[in-house]
């Protein structure tokens, strides 16, 4: 992270054959904190708030003598960079204060905020466009802050289902781009993101050719890694900077996918022309599973602090628990082998999102694992009443309704015959488990949760909204 925000400074300090040492680091902060260049400090300052949000909950804290909680000093440091980036344009009006604004996006990325999120970057926008960053330039800090903002800015709105920021017209074509695959990448990957939220925007109006022509533009996005670098997997060969880089790329790259299937994979088992986004909305959803399984590895984690991506890996988890329930076993889809894999890897990522909920401070992993073992438990069980609903709602996902069938009862013509409903497997069951009542952004003609009010109310409810809103222990109604 260092290397990245402070590239000038501290790549000679990485020319070695050790890198870049704890030490170095240690005093490049000193010199920062003592200099009189206020932009510095204040991204030292919000680098410190990032790398405290990654200390495990078993972290030897009186050996560091600090002075506060990792808590409280993320708090105070925050206060005191934000009583500047909030109240003075002049300042996030340079080159320096667009990149604070951007490292303090990514402070509330790992608390999970999407919408504190989605405001920050919809500033760095207009500051970026205020500054030119928008144009076309040579300069490699300027071009790669300007990706970085309207990258990030379409990646989050297309969670949220809100417009995005930047026309593409402001987007550098890739044929003026340098010859790194890996940029080109990540620059056509966004402006694909674009096309999947202007479908979504167009309530209902956009036709299924529309989501086969952006599979096709993905196709075409994937050609422009070589096929072995889609096959490599993890291994002592390759450093963590670049097994992080790749699965990060890839994660995106599927999550794009998932989200662009995810609408007609609903509609697909009552109309079987959408089979085709079935099948590789749960193909994504899977490869997400696995890359995200990588990266939260005992051995060799990746990923080191709560993060965006495990709020993905749920989601891609909950893809699969759709796409079980979603058919009987009837149906054309039943596949009894497959859907036994499925549970078996929904049941590991309960175990991956438990231990990390442990290791560290990430409500997602938490209420992740509790939710999904609350679908696998009313899955598995056979001593749930019928006609027993269990509902629970995922904000910028959906709402679900797992409804258990009454199964044969006596006539109830009579009053002298009481009516019990029968306990049924829901392995025996005709109708689908899952009744998906969505308000998921893609779906037509739909608001989010906090759309569907007035206009003026919208901040009296606060941007702040963490991943809290994942059900503590739904319960049966």
């Amino acid at each position: 992270m260092w290397r990245n925000v402070f590239p000038e400074d501290l790549a000679p300090l990485s020319a070695g054959p050790e890198g870049l040492k704890v030490r170095s680091v240690r005093d490049f902060i000193y010199r920062s904190l003592n200099a009189d260049n206020g932009a510095t400090v204040i991204k030292v300052i919000l680098c410190l708030a990032v790398h405290l949000q990654q200390l495990p909950r078993d972290f030897d804290f009186p050996e560091c003598t600090l002075q506060a909680s990792p808590e409280a000093l993320q708090t105070y440091y925050m206060r005191f960079v934000e009583s500047f980036i909030d109240r003075d344009d002049g300042f996030v009006g340079t080159v320096e204060g667009v990149e604070s604004l951007m490292l303090q996006a990514e402070f509330y990325v790992n608390l999970g905020k999407p919408k504190k999120i989605w405001s920050i970057l919809r500033r760095a926008v207009n500051c970026a466009q205020l500054l030119g960053l928008h144009h076309p330039a040579q300069v490699t800090r300027r071009r790669a802050l300007w990706s970085q903002i309207w990258q990030s800015d379409r990646e989050l709105s297309l969670v949220l289902g809100l417009p995005y920021a930047v026309s593409e017209m402001f987007l550098a074509p890739l044929n003026t781009l340098p010859d790194q695959p890996e940029e080109k990448f990540l620059v056509q990957l966004g402006i694909i993101s674009g096309h999947i939220i202007e479908r979504d925007q167009h309530h209902g109006q956009a036709r299924y050719h529309t989501t086969s022509n952006i599979d096709l533009e993905l196709d075409e996005c994937k050609d422009l890694m070589a096929e072995e670098w889609w096959k490599t997997n993890p291994g002592p060969h390759l450093s963590d900077d670049i097994l992080f880089a790749m699965s990060v790329m890839k994660m995106k790259y599927h999550n794009t996918r998932k989200l662009l299937h995810l609408p007609s994979m609903l509609k697909s088992y009552e109309d079987p022309r959408y089979d085709f986004s079935r099948v590789t909305c749960l193909e994504s959803a899977r490869e997400m599973i696995r890359i995200y399984r990588t990266m939260r590895d005992e051995a060799r984690p990746l990923l080191k602090m709560c993060d965006m991506m495990d709020f993905q890996a749920f989601t891609a988890t909950m893809v699969l628990v759709v796409g079980i329930l979603g058919h009987s076993q009837l149906s054309v889809h039943y596949r009894p082998q497959q859907d036994a894999s499925d549970w078996d890897t929904v049941n590991s990522i309960i175990q991956d999102f438990k231990r990390v909920s442990r290791t560290m401070v990430c409500c997602v992993a938490e209420q992740a694992a509790h939710l999904l073992e609350d679908f696998y438990f009313h899955h598995h069980s056979h001593t749930i009443a019928a006609q027993t609903v269990y509902e629970a709602t995922i904000p910028y996902f959906g709402k679900f309704r797992i409804v258990r069938n009454q199964g044969v009862v006596p006539d109830a013509t009579s009053k002298n015959v009481i009516v019990e409903p029968t306990m049924q497997s829901f392995d025996a069951m005709v109708d689908p488990l899952v009744d998906f009542d969505a308000y998921y952004q893609t779906l037509p003609g739909t608001l989010q949760p906090w759309q569907d009010l007035d206009a003026d109310g919208i901040f009296d409810l606060g941007l702040g909204d963490d991943w809290s809103w994942l059900p503590q222990g739904a319960e049966m109604q």
